[in-house]
């Protein structure tokens, strides 16, 4: 999935929203939603017609995607949003992360 210039920052800035960075900036609310967002594209992958999430043991495979415009674009990433594994995947991606840096 060719990520647009303001997603491809989003995906980037992982490490910068599990930090803490925007706290101040961004409302609970776009915390949240640029959080998930990020850890998303930074976990996603797409195949001829399909879109895979996939962290850890968690897998979300979205088929029969041929075009992604905008409009579906959406809908697919919040489908998988949405998905009560995608917020375990997310609960334990931020608990590994803290995990890491305590014994770093």
């Amino acid at each position: 999935m060719k990520l647009s210039t303001t997603n491809q920052t989003i995906k980037d800035d992982l490490q910068s929203f599990v930090d803490g960075i925007y706290d101040g900036i961004l409302s609970p609310e776009q915390l949240k939603m640029a959080l998930e967002l990020s850890f998303l594209f930074n976990h996603i992958t797409t195949d001829i017609d399909t879109v895979i999430f996939e962290y850890d043991s968690f897998k979300v495979k979205v088929s029969g995607v041929h075009d992604l415009h905008y409009e579906y674009e959406e809908t697919v990433i919040h489908s998988i949003i949405k998905e009560a594994g995608f917020q375990s995947a997310l609960k334990q991606f931020i608990r590994d992360n803290r995990i890491t840096k305590l014994l770093q």
